[in-house]
């Protein structure tokens, strides 16, 4: 088969003018040349133009390229430079790693509540012409392991996502239909005739698994000191083999919205059987191979420790995503720039106002939270301008003695009265507030109080949900700030106050 240089050009990657070059050099020359001056290469022409562009690649200068085989002597030696190459890169990979790791000065009020808060975690933000990585707290405090974008968290509920854009992307390559019943792909399940594979993207399938939870249930008493969420537990949900799952579940007939990771779980067995290969193998194939996801897998360690009350919430995660902020970003990266599926048909499969392919939808923003074994995960999209946000939080943002901290802008008080009220509390909220501070805008404490230890406000709502201005007027304090600040007082600066307070309860009991 004979090709024109513009055919042999297109068919490579190459400029038309590179292959001229290397007519002109001697390294590639046309099979055949025309009376009239046009080139034509053949099939072994395109095989040592592919030999030279490999070659080329690895780094070798073009005049070493004219042998048909590279000696290994010279392929050694090159294979010794590239991993110099990248002992340097990793050693300026740590190095940045390492100022990331270090808190971020954001803001003086910033740094003040994560110290209050005890916060530990990290934010990842791209927008339309920025984009930042900051860390506060450790990945790990017991050992000292800061933060950084290559830490690896289990994804817990935010693992929709991925499992979702797997779906999709076998949607597109016809091997799953999207319209298709549960029932064509599991028979044995009951009452799945009606049910299809969107249903279960959206959560509107009517799952019931209360023989799989009565199961569960009766061995969770050697968990009962951990919350819902905790790994042991998740870890034990787990154990189920597929057979399992399916033969103990059954669909009803609502088609309403309702959260039950059962969905999800199915929409797995179902692409495992439509591709005869574990999930596991799946998201490497189809999601993290192309999208280079290095650092992410279904099932598998975590750099990073969660802290769920006083126990430390490490190690491994069978059965869950475990990924990094950097690999994170990447998805959601592709998700916005059409990189493996169009982000039309993407968002097409997500109600406006509802719940599909792992993400809620308000006004075309995109968010998922997780918490999921001590860990706090908050995801947000926004296709409009490109924003990625990514926070991760792995320990309770709370000061260690159990109080509350509430910070309160404080403006317009040109007679310097304040009055200060609580927040929306639920129907048995039952807690006090028993200091105040108030402060500048840049932190400076310019008052502190603390009643001689006892509250200033005492609340105790028997009521309905509320906001603290609605009860009685024992549930107010008001303060003089001029006749607390003297001459220092403005009219026209916002203050901020501080409230500690102790909860002694929160909703009913």
């Amino acid at each position: 088969m004979k090709m024109l240089i513009g055919e042999m050009a297109k068919k490579t990657g190459v400029t038309v003018r590179t292959l001229q070059y290397y007519d002109s050099i001697g390294l590639l020359k046309p099979a055949e040349v025309s009376e009239s001056g046009y080139r034509y290469y053949d099939e072994h022409s395109l095989k040592e133009l592919r030999r030279i562009l490999h070659y080329k690649e690895l780094g070798f200068p073009l005049r070493e390229l004219c042998a048909v085989d590279m000696p290994s002597s010279k392929l050694l030696a090159r294979r010794r430079r590239l991993e110099e190459e990248r002992s340097r890169i990793e050693r300026l990979i740590g190095r940045v790693d390492g100022e990331l790791s270090r808190a971020a000065a954001v803001s003086p009020w910033f740094d003040k509540i994560c110290r209050d808060y005890n916060y530990s975690g990290f934010a990842y933000c791209r927008g339309s012409d920025d984009e930042y990585f900051a860390a506060w707290g450790c990945a790990d405090f017991e050992n000292d392991i800061g933060f950084t974008p290559r830490c690896r968290f289990p994804l817990g509920w935010v693992t929709t996502q991925l499992t979702a854009y797997c779906v999709l992307l076998f949607a597109e390559k016809a091997l799953i239909s999207l319209d298709s019943a549960v029932s064509e792909h599991f028979p044995e399940t009951g009452g799945a005739d009606g049910v299809t594979v969107r249903d279960l993207l959206n959560m509107t399938s009517d799952v019931q698994i209360d023989k799989l939870y009565e199961e569960w249930n009766e061995q969770y008493t050697a968990f009962s000191d951990l919350t819902w969420e905790a790994t042991e537990y998740r870890t034990l949900q787990r154990t189920y083999t597929p057979c399992d799952i399916i033969e103990k579940i059954t669909f009803g007939n609502k088609r309403e919205f309702c959260v039950n990771m059962a969905n999800y779980d199915i929409l797995r067995l179902i692409l495992e059987k439509s591709a005869n290969l574990p999930f596991a193998d799946i998201l490497e194939e189809y999601i993290c191979k192309p999208l280079r996801m290095l650092d992410t897998t279904f099932s598998g360690n975590s750099d990073t420790v969660a802290y769920s009350g006083a126990k430390r919430v490490e190690g491994e995660f069978p059965n869950e995503v475990v990924t990094t902020a950097e690999d994170l970003a990447k998805f959601y990266a592709a998700i916005l720039d059409g990189g493996l599926l169009p982000l039309k048909k993407y968002l097409r499969e997500i109600p406006e106002g509802g719940f599909g392919c792992g993400w809620y939808c308000v006004d075309g923003v995109l968010t998922h939270n997780s918490d999921f074994g001590g860990f706090a995960l908050e995801t947000e999209l926004r296709s409009e301008d490109g924003r990625i946000w990514i926070n991760l939080r792995n320990r309770l943002p709370v000061p260690d003695n159990g109080d509350r901290i509430m910070y309160y802008d404080v403006k317009n008080c040109g007679d310097g009265y304040v009055k200060l009220e609580t927040w929306e509390t639920d129907s048995g909220a039952e807690f006090g507030v028993y200091s105040i501070k108030v402060f500048d805008r840049a932190a400076n404490e310019l008052y502190a109080a603390d009643n001689n230890g006892k509250y200033f406000i005492e609340i105790k709502n028997t009521g309905e949900k509320r906001q603290a201005a609605e009860f009685a007027e024992k549930y107010f304090y008001e303060f003089d700030l001029k006749d607390i600040l003297g001459e220092k007082f403005r009219t026209d600066v916002t203050y901020l106050r501080q409230h500690r307070t102790n909860l002694l309860q929160i909703g009913e009991k």
